[in-house]
């Protein structure tokens, strides 16, 4: 008689397990990037992307679709090579 055991290196789900990670947004390619994609390419959080759009530091948002900002890639692109927007 065998008897089979589950590997102890998968931890159980939880109701408030880790954050999904997302995937790498490439700066280089044109596309449509969310609140959450600028403020982990600037690599601040949430609210420091819309008070700098309140201070003039960032571009307002390019659009909204549903009532979430977005930003196009070039919009953003200056801001995180250095340049100006």
């Amino acid at each position: 008689m065998t008897v089979s055991m589950k590997s102890p290196a998968v931890a159980p789900a939880t109701k408030r397990g880790p954050a999904k990670q997302r995937p790498p947004v490439d700066i280089n390619v044109a596309s449509r990037l969310s609140l959450l994609d600028v403020a982990a390419l600037l690599r601040v959080s949430r609210k420091t992307i819309y008070n700098h759009v309140e201070q003039g530091l960032i571009p307002p948002p390019d659009g909204h679709v549903k009532n979430r900002p977005y930003w196009y890639s070039a919009t953003i692109r200056p801001l995180v090579t250095g340049g100006a927007a």
